[in-house]
């Protein structure tokens, strides 16, 4: 009996020993880091105090449906030279399907982040992601308005032709208005004027190169009954 006891407890610890390793093979701890620089590339010069975060992300199931999770990790900000540094524990987790870490930043203090790298963020390594951070012009514009007869007639700022607006405000009928749009500094902004008659949009497109400055007035005279 005692011999029967013995074996059964042995047994039981070796199955412990043998779970716990399985479970600790499924996950890795690995300290890395990622930094880089967060820049205004269109006045060259630093940002200052922008945050940016770092999060892990898998798909997952969100009800009925796959979905992508994002658990955050940590944020920094940048210096006075516009670095920052972010030093964490990379968990490679091999339960999760698309499992990896990425940076996020979002639109802050009136500055709008860009063509952020897609590096990925390989565990143990110094990683860089530096992000281009530009502050906004505000377009300051005097419009004369004629034959808006299918109102409201929407102003929106575009980066380009084919891009979406990057923000938009509309007027109501005709004579002289005032409106200010954000734009993208030293660039060759669109501005769009459209209406929607029957359905069916009619638009003018108008080019303007924008500078660094913090305001810039300028002055169109739109005549709907042209487009």
């Amino acid at each position: 009996m005692k011999n029967i006891i013995l074996l059964l407890i042995t047994f039981l610890l070796v199955e412990c020993r043998e779970t716990g390793s399985n479970d600790s093979s499924t996950q890795d701890i690995v300290k890395s880091s990622v930094s880089g620089k967060v820049y205004d590339y269109q006045r060259n010069i630093p940002v200052s105090n922008f945050p940016v975060k770092l999060f892990r992300q898998y798909s997952d199931f969100c009800g009925y449906m796959s979905c992508i999770k994002n658990e955050e990790i940590a944020t920094a900000y940048s210096d006075q030279n516009g670095n920052y540094i972010i030093n964490f524990n990379y968990i490679k987790d091999l339960t999760k399907k698309n499992y990896g870490y990425v940076i996020k930043v979002d639109n802050y203090s009136n500055h709008i982040a860009e063509n952020l790298q897609t590096t990925t963020i390989n565990p143990g390594n110094n990683n860089t992601v530096n992000i281009n951070a530009w502050e906004v012009v505000r377009l300051k514009i005097h419009l004369s308005i004629l034959n808006n007869n299918n109102p409201p007639l929407y102003i929106a700022a575009r980066l380009t032709t084919e891009s979406g607006t990057f923000n938009n405000t509309a007027v109501n009928g005709n004579g002289e208005q005032d409106i200010e749009l954000m734009a993208k500094p030293s660039w060759n902004m669109v501005l769009r004027f459209y209406y929607f008659l029957n359905n069916q949009i009619h638009f003018i497109d108008k080019q303007v190169n924008t500078n660094n400055d913090d305001f810039q007035n300028l002055n169109f005279t739109i005549d709907c009954a042209l487009f």
